[in-house]
């Protein structure tokens, strides 16, 4: 079992057009936000249940996303930084595993607009009770690097939730434990990047996208 947990809680202060869950990303000729597309990508790709952290914003958020959807939570602390939206969505999403040592909890982020179904599907295949799988995307020198989704079995994600942080998340426990990261080429489908500021987005809309 793989319950997904999307990490929403943001005000995208950097971006400066409010959180970036309820931004429409992609001009697809359907009228869809982010945390409604990124639910919709989670499911397509297999998860099987989903939570969604939410802070800024919350209710707005929330009255967009169907009953039976997923499951929505409000992180209280969410202006601490990523890490205490992390811990939240990790903690529910341990009670909706019900402590199976084979399950696993995939974290993903709210401005990656071209990660879809694909990619999740190929994680969640890839997925490995005995190490931590995440998308792999090219960096700015060529060389394929770990980003979002992570695949974390249930132990990992509770030991990385302990000792997350401020922004970073789970990005300390990763670095110390490369011999448990694999990292997986997914590119073919997405560059995964993130939409973080108005340059970010510019580039964006200027390359087409999707």
């Amino acid at each position: 079992m793989m319950v997904g947990v999307i990490l929403a809680a943001g005000a995208g202060a950097r971006l400066g057009r409010g959180p970036k869950a309820l931004l429409d990303l992609v001009d697809d000729g359907e009228r869809q936000t982010q945390v409604e597309r990124t639910v919709a990508t989670l499911r397509a790709g297999g998860c099987d249940d989903i939570v969604v952290v939410v802070g800024a914003e919350g209710q707005r958020v929330r009255d967009l996303l169907s009953p039976g959807t997923c499951r929505v939570i409000h992180n209280p602390d969410w202006e601490a930084g990523l890490a205490s939206s992390f811990k939240a969505g990790v903690s529910v999403a341990e009670r909706l595993l019900d402590s199976r040592p084979e399950g696993a909890i995939m974290v993903a982020l709210i401005d990656q607009p071209d990660v879809d179904d694909r990619v999740i599907a190929h994680l969640k295949k890839a997925a490995s009770p005995t190490k931590v799988v995440a998308a792999g995307y090219l960096d700015e020198d060529g060389e394929v690097v770990r980003g979002h989704p992570v695949v974390f079995p249930l132990a990992m994600a509770r030991a990385a939730a302990a000792s997350a942080h401020g922004d970073a998340g789970a990005r300390r426990w990763l670095q110390e434990r490369p011999h448990l990261v694999e990292v997986i080429d997914v590119r073919k489908w997405a560059t995964g990047r993130d939409i973080d500021t108005p340059d970010d987005l510019r580039r964006w809309r200027d390359q087409g996208r999707p």
